[in-house]
């Protein structure tokens, strides 16, 4: 044991590397016995990236890639959550192009169907115009969007809520098509926008109105959600989940319930960050993968953001690692789970999975 904190601990960590995971741990293996009905030894890996509204100098393809490339090295699938900019950019550049669209030329959709063809998954992420960090801070793209009347923000504009998301999610389909076109039959399974991140998103304009229903569009089969759904209970668990069975939200209008997976941010960023860190992690995998929950139907679940995938410390570095880039803590967390846990499997493939097994909405 002593090896592996040694080894996680890096130039300038502060502080007891394992001191919140001790204290769960008891918990955690008490929570062996909920998932013991369903045991067959199949646990799972979730990695997200969560590819948030843009600023106005456009969407930072090659830090995506690069943050793609870094977890297909470790053998890992993500799920890639697009939100609205990130495809209205790839089908306008595709249209500049006159459909002519090549891997070879940099255009986008190519780029897209490239990460495809490579067993990533495309999917859907929206956020409204209320949209807020975790730490409570706005996020300042939204801020000056919604100022600006973006497209994401038009409700006041002639379009209500529930048409501004399906408009959204028809963009994350539309690209989805040009990809099908480019790659045909080669297309991984598993690979198709059937899953929307369910999102902390804020009530419309100060009402009622929680836009996490309309993320559901019926196309979408399967939600990711927050960390506080899973049966391991709020504040019992940092990256340990268990899929469950949603239950409508927002104004009533979605009335099916979605297969849904949980997952915890990492603590990369200035004003994304949460409370756990790699020693919390790597306590989890260990218990799900060595130890007292070996063999429950459950899953670590991670989700990041690309604007996190940064080199250079000085412009994003971990609170518990402040002398790393948050790029270099991002890809430690990569080798950890390939290495003590699993490659990781897109959204889709792990409930696609848990579904046909009558584990989770039967």
């Amino acid at each position: 044991m002593e090896l592996r904190r040694t080894a996680l601990r890096g130039k300038g960590e502060v502080g007891p590397t394992w001191s919140r995971s001790q204290r769960v741990l008891p918990a955690l293996a008490a929570s062996a016995a909920l998932l013991a009905a369903t045991a067959s030894g199949a646990s799972d890996v979730l990695i997200a990236i969560h590819a948030d509204p843009c600023p106005a100098v456009g969407c930072d393809w090659n830090r995506l890639e690069q943050a793609v490339d870094a977890a297909a090295a470790r053998g890992h699938r993500l799920t890639l959550m697009f939100s609205r900019d990130w495809m209205q950019e790839a089908l306008d550049d595709y249209d500049r192009r006159a459909g002519l669209c090549t891997a070879t030329d940099g255009c986008l959709v190519a780029r897209i169907a490239a990460l495809v063809a490579r067993g990533h998954q495309i999917s859907f992420h929206h956020h409204d115009c209320t949209h807020a960090f975790a730490d409570g801070t706005m996020d300042p793209y939204l801020a000056s969007m919604n100022a600006a009347g973006a497209e994401f923000c038009e409700a006041g504009a002639g379009f209500s809520p529930t048409e501004d998301v399906d408009l959204a999610y028809q963009k994350v389909q539309a690209v989805s098509f040009l990809v099908d076109l480019i790659l045909g039959p080669a297309r991984p399974p598993d690979t198709f926008p059937d899953v929307a991140s369910h999102g902390p998103n804020q009530p419309w304009n100060g009402g009622s109105l929680n836009l996490e229903a309309f993320e559901w569009q019926p196309a979408n089969r399967f939600a990711t959600n927050s960390v506080d759904d899973s049966p391991f209970g709020a504040g019992g668990h940092a990256f340990l989940m268990a899929a469950t069975c949603s239950t409508p939200v927002g104004d009533g209008t979605a009335t099916w319930s979605v297969p849904q997976l949980g997952h915890r941010q990492l603590e990369t960023g200035s004003s994304l960050h949460g409370t756990y860190g790699l020693a919390d992690l790597a306590d989890e995998v260990d218990a799900l993968f060595h130890g007292p929950l070996v063999g429950s139907e459950a899953h670590i679940g991670v989700v990041f953001h690309v604007v996190e995938y940064e080199r250079s410390p000085r412009l994003c570095s971990p609170p518990s690692l402040p002398g790393m880039s948050c790029a270099d803590y991002i890809d430690r967390v990569f080798d950890l789970l390939a290495t003590r846990a699993a490659p990781a499997r897109t959204a889709s493939a792990i409930l696609g999975d848990a579904v046909r097994a009558g584990l989770v909405c039967p």
